[in-house]
């Protein structure tokens, strides 16, 4: 989980240790791919009167959204 909020932020490992709120984001993001583990590639279920619709993306919008104020931006030339 750590590395991939590093990849979607592109943070350096360095930079994580500034920003602890970061820890907590790690935590939610592996519990729900600890939940997502088995259902790979499934976008809903139906099982009997249960039915789960699984978010598409591997972080979910709602952490996205969160660690949309720690993406560093690149600056490209033309």
């Amino acid at each position: 989980a750590k590395l991939m909020i590093l990849d979607y932020t592109g943070l350096e490992t360095e930079e994580w240790e500034n920003v602890p709120v970061l820890a907590m984001y790690q935590r939610q993001l592996a519990k729900v791919l600890e939940n997502r583990a088995g259902v790979e590639g499934e976008t809903s279920r139906s099982e009997g009167d249960i039915s789960r619709n699984f978010e598409e993306g591997l972080i979910p919008k709602s952490i996205r959204q969160s660690l949309s104020k720690y993406v560093k931006t690149k600056v490209v030339g033309l």
